[in-house]
């Protein structure tokens, strides 16, 4: 009762519910965006494989050989993963369980 008899209160509750109201809102409109695994998998084939070599905790020739058994043409660290599968969504799964399998042993 007090808080919807004077004004002060009415303004704070007013304010309350902007606030909760505005924290279901997407920044930058983007409503559901991609999801984590997706944006994931995304900076993983734009990186170099230099970079990914690093990630995998591999050195880049280890890198190389790996996608190249799994049928990826690589031949330098300064090419993405991106380039070298043009798209083919089961080239990157290919890639990335060679990239990321652990070692035998």
């Amino acid at each position: 009762r007090y808080l919807t008899s004077v004004p002060k209160a009415r303004v704070l509750l007013a304010l309350s519910a902007v606030v909760l109201a505005a924290t279901f809102i997407s920044p930058g409109g983007q409503a559901g965006g991609a999801s984590v695994p997706a944006l994931a998998i995304n900076a993983i084939t734009a990186a170099p494989l230099d970079a990914v070599a690093g990630l995998a905790g591999k050195p880049v020739d280890q890198v190389l050989k790996d996608l190249q058994s799994a049928g990826i043409p690589a031949e330098r660290g300064d090419q993405t993963l991106g380039a070298l599968v043009a798209g083919d969504r089961e080239k990157v799964g290919r890639a990335l369980s060679v990239l990321f399998a652990k070692p035998a042993g």
